[in-house]
């Protein structure tokens, strides 16, 4: 079977089943999956015993798989290669602060990466080594090899999967909200001629744009291979300075800052703007419409109930653009054939973005709240040093507020300092603004938003 047949054979509708049997057998035990699931005990020899045959192991039976343990563990997974991509791109901000820019690379396309897998997962879809393992809709798996390995594999499947004829849109439109009011509804209110259809194929294309580097570091002999295997720094240090990776990680803040309930409501305007011009210009070229952006755009807010909002209107319109979202489009290599470590930065954090989202969205069907996780939760936050024992928050969107009042401390004992800045003396200072500053992958708890 190749891997169009294989991806159009999995079905993500028992994933729910598989958190309601997780929540109901294991969340209370204080565990996310069994802890005698093949799979979690050894995922390459048990593929490949089911894959080979009972032969192949005749005297380990503690490696055959069933369906349920198939389900379980990839409904489970999606949480943690989700969790474990926010992970990646905080330790990418970390590498990015101390100037090194071939392991910041290295660990954001990984972000990338694990993010696109916490999504396959949630679709059915499990990403291994050499064996790949999808759950079909009458309630049975397939383990299937000689695809390809991990990376060349993920891209595949990604693309495979957003061109599906099967597949509809219209539940990632349902991830995405602003104003409080899910794209989808923007949608449907934006023109009569415009499809949830045509909506959804451009959130496809989203999946394949914001897997570029996926694509693009497959092979180990393109730029993955460069910055993971080869000796860093040959050619001299970075040139950037800190007063602009401090602003430039500033802008990563600001865009997954969380507002009241709504937890990307910035980054989901901007990328709202991205969809209705996108849709306009499909219409402006299919139907000739007469209509100027603006006033459709102004239309769609009073359709839906909303005040005219000035700078909701900026966003929407374009007349303010963001910058993680114009280096998201940006290559890997600049003009002078340096790595853009920002345009790769970008793409994981709206892939993170995405999967947090599908994330969210299957929990919240399968009736899973921050309670039921909590004995995980409160373990990856004391671990993190998001805060100390017995202190784990009601609401995670509270772990906002340190970030901002640190970054805005970082900054005013950066403007204070006179003359060229470097790390040592930000450590000496202000060390644990610092910290807070990298530790990106708070955004992935008041992402879920399970309350």
């Amino acid at each position: 079977m190749d891997t169009q047949s294989f991806i159009a054979s999995a079905s993500s509708q028992n994933i729910k089943a598989a958190l309601l049997d997780l929540k109901a057998n294991f969340f209370n035990q204080g565990e996310l999956t069994d802890s005698f699931n093949p799979l979690l005990l050894n995922s390459i020899e048990a593929l490949e015993y089911y894959d080979k045959g009972p032969n192949h192991h005749a005297t380990n039976n503690s490696y055959l798989i069933n369906y349920s343990d198939a389900s379980t563990y990839l409904a489970s997974s999606t949480l943690l290669h989700n969790f474990d991509g926010w992970s990646y791109l905080s330790n990418a901000l970390d590498s990015l602060v101390k100037g090194d820019i071939g392991v910041c690379v290295h660990l954001a396309y990984y972000a990338e990466l694990r993010a696109t897998m916490a999504f396959l997962a949630s679709q059915g879809i499990g990403v291994f080594n050499d064996r790949h393992l999808i759950l079909k809709a009458n309630n049975s798996f397939l383990v299937q090899g000689g695809l390809s390995g991990t990376h060349i594999f993920v891209w595949n499947a990604i693309k495979e999967w957003s061109i599906s004829p099967s597949i509809d849109g219209l539940n990632l439109l349902k991830i995405f909200s602003a104003q409080g009011i899910s794209f989808d509804k923007w949608i449907l209110n934006f023109h009569p001629r415009v499809t949830l259809g045509m909506s959804g194929n451009i959130v496809h294309e989203w999946l394949r744009d914001w897997n570029f580097d996926v694509q693009a570091f497959r092979n180990d002999k393109g730029l993955r291979g460069e910055v993971s295997y080869r000796p860093q720094r040959l050619s001299g240090f970075s040139n950037l300075g800190l007063n602009e990776i401090v602003d430039r990680i500033e802008d990563f803040w600001r865009i997954v800052e969380p507002s009241g309930n709504y937890q990307f409501e910035i980054l989901d305007k901007y990328l709202l703007a991205s969809l209705l011009k996108r849709l306009y210009d499909s219409l402006v070229k299919d139907y000739n419409i007469i209509d100027s952006f603006e006033s459709l755009v102004e239309k769609n807010i009073e359709n839906l109930g909303l005040s005219l909002n000035q700078s909701l209107i900026n966003i929407l319109t374009g007349t303010v653009e963001n910058r993680i979202l114009l280096e998201s489009k940006k290559p890997s290599f600049d003009s002078n054939g340096d790595i853009n470590p920002f345009s790769i930065l970008a793409r994981a954090t709206l892939m993170l973005r995405l999967s947090t989202g599908v994330n969210s969205e299957l929990f919240r069907e399968a009736n899973v709240k921050q309670t039921d996780l909590n004995f995980w939760f409160d373990r990856f936050g004391i671990s993190n040093g998001f805060w100390k024992p017995a202190n784990c928050p009601d609401n995670f969107s509270k772990l906002w507020l340190s970030v901002e009042e640190n970054i805005v401390e970082l900054k005013d004992t950066i403007a204070e300092i006179t003359g060229p800045i470097d790390l040592e003396t930000l450590n000496e200072r202000i060390s644990y603004p610092l910290t807070i500053l990298k530790q990106y992958h708070r955004a992935g708890l008041w992402g879920l938003n399970l309350n």
